[in-house]
């Protein structure tokens, strides 16, 4: 019986994927690092967009889907050495985000904070009742 002997020195597909999505959240994280020295909803919006941007291409709808069934790459990108944001904080800047950019009338402290009140106060009312 023959065997065959195979090159472990060349890269696998799952390899270079792996090596792809590592250097992918790298550059995130420095991103998000610059992003932090920033103040107030300008710092919210910016981490928003560049998740937003970086893993669902832009796509409120990709998000909202991936949301309900525990977003891992926010999760990942949170557990990368060097990230300055917790998961919850970045799936709310998402958040917010998404709803600026869906409601641009809402971009301005004050009308932020109402909105976020009430959301926060039907949430604890019905959590199931509300998906972005």
């Amino acid at each position: 019986m023959m065997t065959l002997a195979y090159d472990t020195s060349l890269p696998t597909v799952n390899s270079i994927k792996t090596v792809a999505v590592l250097e992918r959240m790298d550059v995130v994280v420095r991103e998000l690092q610059v992003i932090e020295r920033r103040t107030g909803l300008e710092k919210t919006f910016a981490v928003g967009e560049l998740v937003l941007r970086h893993f669902f291409d832009e796509n409120p709808q990709r998000w909202r889907e991936r949301k309900r069934n525990k977003n891992h790459s926010i999760r990942r990108l949170a557990e990368q050495a060097g990230c300055p944001f917790r998961k919850s904080s970045l799936n709310d800047a998402v958040a917010i985000y998404v709803l600026a950019e869906e409601l641009p009338c809402v971009r301005t402290p004050e009308h932020l904070n109402t909105l976020l009140g009430l959301f926060f106060l039907l949430y604890r009312s019905s959590p199931s009742a509300l998906y972005f």
